[in-house]
């Protein structure tokens, strides 16, 4: 049995305006764009994680990232238990180097203009990292709150 909430990882690669996105092949979330992370493993620090899963989903190496957003994603069932219940801590990377690969858990990848990407369908809290970013930059740290009922 898992237990909640998870700790993940995400990574906001910007490239010349663009952001990096893939199409998720797995749950949660599957055939939706997102950008790429995973979970955090045990014992493993936040900045290694991140960095193991970019190059795991995309195959681009990057050293250097910014705290950028703290998202809370939580899936609810019509009873009201816990379906999905993620704490992710969002990276700004701005020194990724190589180009990106799709792996076997991703159905596509690539980098998008910011309005090209609201037009994918997205993640809710990609669309509104997208969005934040659009309105209020880079340089400060977002809380974003995400709860689904099904």
């Amino acid at each position: 049995m898992v237990e909640w909430p998870r700790v993940a990882v995400g990574a906001v690669v910007l490239r010349d305006g663009r952001i990096l996105l893939i199409k998720r092949k797995y749950p949660p979330s599957p055939n939706l764009w997102s950008i790429p992370g995973g979970h955090i493993e045990a014992g493993e620090p936040v900045l290694t994680a991140l960095f193991r899963e970019l190059e795991e989903e995309t195959s681009l190496k990057a050293s250097k990232a910014s705290l950028l957003a703290i998202t809370e994603y939580i899936r609810l069932r019509k009873d009201y238990s816990v379906k999905y219940h993620y704490v992710i801590l969002d990276y700004l990377i701005t020194d990724a180097e190589g180009e990106p690969v799709a792996n076997e858990e991703s159905l596509g990848i690539g980098f998008f203009k910011f309005e090209d990407a609201l037009k994918l369908e997205l993640t809710d809290t990609t669309k509104e990292l997208i969005r934040l970013i659009m309105c209020e930059g880079v340089d400060k740290v977002k809380h974003i709150v995400n709860v689904v009922y099904e």
